[in-house]
């Protein structure tokens, strides 16, 4: 019999809409609430204790409570596996290759787990101390429904500290250091290990889809490029000449890889070095691209940084314009989820204005595919991209 657990009236109508958190300052016994230790599973109720939802807890974190079923279901072995199934199904609709995001957190009803399918290779990742108690139950699940060569536990987001987690990389099956992922006809090497987030973002593949489509007899500035992403693309479909940016010396190594094994006859530049003085330096130069990528690391990380991060986008929004052909086009990415579209077009515009360019935004994207939505969640909807006319 699970713990039941009453929220005020606010809480209970945004539960009743789908709203997959609860906060702690939302529970009508928050002393009750405080001791409850962290996974603890419990019934969501309104003060009159009709139920409302079950889910977890964990009090040591920002959001206290992530809800798993809105209905009254017991949450076991069964109930995971129907939710992976269920996400499988759903990535099978749009996927011929097995090279996307598998589960995506509350999107597809289990927050706190991302799973990355890199074709035999699985990257796991839990951030959450309530998902974290099923971590075995999952490995299970997954490895009887892929025939895994690897299978990565990634548990080394930050985000894990704010659960009181540690921060750990476990190997469960396979060693290898690198994995190939296959996209938009390009193939890319990931280290595994060493890599951003789960080794590789599909998040941004339809976005790479749309720079290669433009991208012949281009030339093209990829900017905080990780492993050449959009460049490597750009150059694969028909791009005269790429220029690479990124901080990560070892991060450049397998963009140059990845250039040479997709055959790329473009000429590639490779410029390892952070992003804001290499700008600033082609700037000086009077260098100028026909197509300027700019896919920055989430300058807000919370609240209290919107100021700041969007004079960050802001800034490199006049970089970009400045390094922008004439009649070029910039595709500006955001990641942050605390960066409103409407803030983000504003400081965009007010970047492009320094930069002294007229400009018109030719396309407004997101996610992939394999990226979904939760519906009442605007902190899902985290990727924004601008495609950008400039004069």
């Amino acid at each position: 019999m699970l713990i039941s657990l009453a929220v005020n009236k606010r809480a209970s109508i945004k539960l009743k809409q789908g709203y997959p958190w609860v906060f702690l300052s939302d529970c009508h016994n928050i002393f009750e609430a405080k001791h409850l230790a962290p996974g603890t599973m419990v019934h969501f109720t309104d003060l009159q204790q009709n139920f409302l939802g079950v889910g977890y807890v964990n009090p040591n974190s920002t959001i206290f409570g992530r809800i798993l079923s809105w209905e009254a279901v017991n949450i076991d072995t069964d109930f995971f596996s129907k939710k992976i199934e269920r996400a499988l199904t759903l990535r099978s609709r749009f996927f011929t290759t097995d090279y996307y995001r598998l589960v995506h957190s509350e999107a597809d009803g289990l927050p706190g787990l991302t799973v990355d399918r890199l074709g035999k290779i699985l990257v796991v990742q839990i951030t959450t101390a309530g998902m974290e108690q099923w971590q075995e139950k999952i490995i299970h699940i997954l490895k009887k429904l892929f025939p895994v060569q690897q299978l990565l536990l990634k548990n080394d987001a930050p985000i894990r500290l704010k659960e009181q987690l540690p921060l750990q990389v476990e190997t469960l099956v396979g060693n290898a250091e690198f994995a190939w992922v296959y996209e938009n006809n390009c193939q890319y090497q990931v280290n595994l290990y060493a890599g951003q987030k789960t080794g590789w973002f599909y998040d941004q593949r339809e976005n790479r889809a749309w720079v290669a489509m433009i991208a012949q007899g281009k030339t093209v500035l990829d900017a905080f490029c990780y492993v050449g992403g959009f460049g490597v693309a750009a150059l694969k479909h028909g791009a005269t000449a790429v220029t690479f940016i990124d901080s990560a010396s070892a991060t450049m190594e397998l963009v140059a890889s990845n250039v040479k094994y997709n055959q790329c006859q473009g000429h590639a530049t490779y410029i390892t070095q952070k992003a804001f003085p290499a700008l600033e330096q082609l700037v000086a130069q009077k260098a100028t691209f026909d197509l300027v990528c700019l896919d920055p690391p989430a300058y807000i990380k919370s609240k209290k940084d919107q100021a700041s991060g969007l004079k960050g986008y802001q800034k490199l929004a006049k970089l970009g314009a400045l390094l922008a052909a004439p009649n070029g086009i910039m595709v500006f990415s955001s990641c942050s989820h605390h960066a409103q579209l409407a803030d983000l077009i504003e400081h965009v515009a007010l970047g492009i204005g320094k930069a002294k360019r007229k400009a018109s935004i030719l396309k407004i994207s997101g996610a992939a595919l394999d990226h979904p939505i939760h519906p009442v969640l605007p902190e899902s909807q985290y990727l924004k991209t601008l495609m950008i006319q400039l004069d």
